[in-house]
Formats: structure tokens, C-alpha cells, sequence
């Protein structure tokens, strides 16, 4: 007799125990997931993290930090300059672009009086790829100055290769080598705020 179980939740980890169900282990059982509707709100940049932006204004050093969220190439740089105008700055003093086809971030400083400073505790610049704090001790500055700078690193912007469904009751699935009670994996391919559907997968 075919059972159907709906797991429905606002949490990003979603977990449920079935105790009352007994398989009968003379038997064999298939099981099957009917579908995965969810949204891609899996966010690249968090508050404490990764969020923090900070630039010289030619007078004062000014921090600005990003919320919590799912952010596109273009929206950090949007999401920063409505910050630097809010901050009663020049929208025009720097812009943030990507190299789609070396995967390498852009920051060019437009006036000579504006730095960037990526060398800040939680600095976005580790998303950039850009060095951080962390890259001090290496002897690598990253203060940003006037002009074109290139990120020495690839973006890391996407931070989840992978979203696995597990059902700890199936055999047969392997991750990396090892078994595991994987019955979905699948990667967003829709941008963030969209919905994700995925559907009649059987095992």
C-alpha cells in the first residue's frame, strides 16, 4: 500500500521523524520523491560574516554593511552605492562590476580621494575575491586606491554546490564515494527570490 508523507517548513533545515511507521523487513520497498517546491533564498552574504564595505571618502573611513540575503553580481554593487549615497557620498566615485569570463570582480575607483579597504573584520572582500584581513600577514595590502583593480581571486559568490534530500531509510545512493541516504541532489538554476521545482524523483 503506497504512503505519502508531506514535509512542509519555513526553516532552511527541514527535518521530520516518522516513528509510527513500520516496514516489514521480509519486504522490499521503493521509495520516491514526488516533488521539492521551494525558493532560492539561500544567502551568499550574512550579517557578521561577509557583509561588511569599507571606503575612504577623502575626509572620514565609512563602513557599510549589507543585510542578510541572496545577492546577484549586480545588486551588491546597487545595494552599496544606494548605501554611499545614503551616506551623503558620490554615487559615481566607484563602481563594482564582474569579468564574466575570467570570474574576477572590478572595482574601479573613479575619484582620486576615494579607497576601499577590504582588510576589515566580516569584509565582503572575501566574496570579491579580494584580500582580506586574514591576507595581512602574508604581506598582501588590501586597501584598494585609485583606478582599475582587478580581484586576485575568482568570486565566491556562490557558496552551495549542491542541495541534498535525504531519507535515512534507502540504500543505494552514493556522495563522494561514501553511501548516503541521498535520494535528490540538485543546484538551484534559478536566481535568487525564484521558485525551485523538482519532480518525480524515484530511487
Amino acid at each position: 500500500m503506497p504512503m505519502s508523507f508531506i514535509l512542509t517548513g519555513k526553516s532552511s533545515d527541514l527535518t521530520m521523524d516518522f516513528n509510527s511507521v513500520r516496514l516489514d523487513t521480509n519486504k522490499k520497498y521503493e521509495a520516491a520523491l514526488l516533488s521539492l517546491d521551494t525558493y532560492n533564498s539561500i544567502p551568499n552574504i550574512k550579517e557578521g560574516k561577509n557583509n561588511a564595505f569599507k571606503y575612504y571618502n577623502g575626509e572620514v573611513w565609512k563602513t557599510i554593511e549589507l543585510s542578510t540575503g541572496s545577492y546577484e553580481l549586480n545588486s551588491i554593487n546597487d545595494e552599496i552605492k544606494r548605501q554611499i549615497i545614503a551616506n551623503g557620498d558620490s554615487e559615481s566615485a566607484l563602481d563594482i562590476t564582474a569579468n564574466v569570463s575570467t570570474l574576477r570582480w572590478i572595482v574601479t575607483i573613479n575619484d582620486p580621494n576615494y579607497s576601499v579597504d577590504f582588510g576589515v573584520p566580516n569584509s565582503i572582500g572575501s566574496v570579491l575575491g579580494f584580500e582580506t584581513v586574514a591576507d595581512r600577514c602574508g604581506g598582501i595590502d588590501p586597501v584598494l586606491g585609485h583606478g582599475y583593480n582587478v580581484s586576485p581571486k575568482i568570486v565566491d559568490i556562490i557558496q552551495v554546490n549542491s542541495i541534498l534530500v535525504n531519507i535515512d531509510i534507502i540504500m543505494g545512493s552514493y556522495v563522494n564515494g561514501s553511501a548516503s541516504p541521498t535520494i535528490y541532489s540538485f543546484y538551484p538554476n534559478v536566481a535568487p527570490g525564484y521558485k525551485i521545482v523538482g519532480s518525480q524523483i524515484h530511487l
